[in-house]
């Protein structure tokens, strides 16, 4: 072969492979396929990254419950001498509040139920005092003897300590309005004495000493409404409050000429239902900081009666049994106290 020939060969072979080599460094690589981006992970809305701790399922509060109240009860007419006479005309009848405290605890399951219990009991007494003219008739009086009918004046005073429970029970049926249920217990026992100036008797002077108790028990069905701003919240409750209840009254009469029957007592014995209204206000703020909420209220019942059973005295002839039936019942109480949130 012709060396000139072969040397050519040699050139344009190396040619053919330079040009090979600079057409695959200059094709550009190839490509990985790419992967779909993963979707971002939601963000959880949690109350951590909005910059506050997340409401607890089951909340409790702890704390103390007190309150200065007035009351009405509706069987004063029988302390004061307004019924169970001839006639009668009461001058004036006192009533003086008394101080309660007691333990209170609530709990609350998601924002829908919330349930509470207090217990209060009296620390003061209530006390009562009256003065009435009255017109009496009298099976004791013919004995000493004596006109079965006579007049006296009769100055007297009362006193009665309370205990209270309240179990409540509010159901969530709108971001500000609940249904309220609920059931009262209310006793109260007391003491009094009065002195009787008779004006036809031969001893016209008269002692009279007695103890009373009376309770109260029955449920309670209502609406309330709650509303909460910065810490400050407000409650106001409206309940129908349906009331059984019992009263024992054993009297004693003091009377030299009727020095026997000085130690046998007369009794009156009362059972009767009420059904009125029990109406509650609650202001109240929660300080942060150490969990503690403080507040203020009020509230006010009102029962009306109805006599279910009357055994009345075994000495006034003029007796009226079920006496009692429309006879209004009304307590006022000014509530307040503090509870430690766990």
């Amino acid at each position: 072969m012709n060396p000139k020939i072969h040397f050519m060969r040699k050139i344009a072979l190396s040619v053919l492979l330079m040009t090979v080599l600079v057409c695959l460094l200059m094709e550009p690589s190839e490509s990985k396929p790419k992967q779909k981006p993963k979707p971002k992970p939601k963000a959880k809305r949690t109350a951590m990254k909005q910059g506050y701790a997340a409401p607890k399922s089951v909340e409790v509060k702890l704390g103390l419950a007190m309150m200065y109240d007035w009351w009405k009860p509706a069987f004063i007419k029988l302390e004061n001498g307004g019924t169970g006479n001839i006639q009668s005309k009461n001058k004036k009848t006192i009533y003086d509040g008394s101080f309660m405290m007691g333990p209170s605890f609530s709990i609350r399951i998601r924002n829908t139920w919330k349930i509470g219990l207090t217990g209060l009991i009296g620390l003061s007494k209530n006390q009562f005092k009256h003065s009435t003219l009255a017109m009496e008739a009298s099976y004791l009086y013919p004995v000493i003897p004596s006109s079965f009918i006579d007049a006296y004046i009769d100055i007297g005073s009362l006193e009665a300590r309370r205990y209270d429970a309240d179990l409540t029970v509010e159901r969530s049926i709108h971001k500000y309005f609940n249904l309220l249920f609920g059931a009262r217990f209310n006793c109260n026992d007391g003491e009094g004495s009065s002195i009787r100036f008779l004006y036809l008797n031969p001893f016209p002077v008269n002692k009279t000493t007695e103890e009373f108790f009376t309770w109260y028990v029955g449920p309670s069905v209502g609406a309330g409404f709650y509303y909460e701003v910065k810490g400050f919240s407000i409650n106001i409750g409206v309940s129908a409050l349906f009331q059984f209840g019992i009263f024992y009254l054993e009297r004693y009469l003091l009377n030299p000429g009727l020095y026997v029957f000085n130690f046998i007592s007369d009794e009156f014995y009362l059972a009767h239902v009420s059904i009125g209204a029990d109406c509650n206000l609650k202001l109240a703020y929660f300080i942060k900081r150490i969990r503690l909420e403080v507040w203020v209220g009020g509230r006010y019942i009102i029962l009306p009666h109805i006599a279910v059973a009357d055994i009345g005295s075994a000495y006034n002839a003029v007796y009226k049994n079920g006496w009692i039936t429309g006879e209004f019942e009304q307590f006022y109480g000014v509530m307040f106290g503090a509870a430690y949130k766990f």
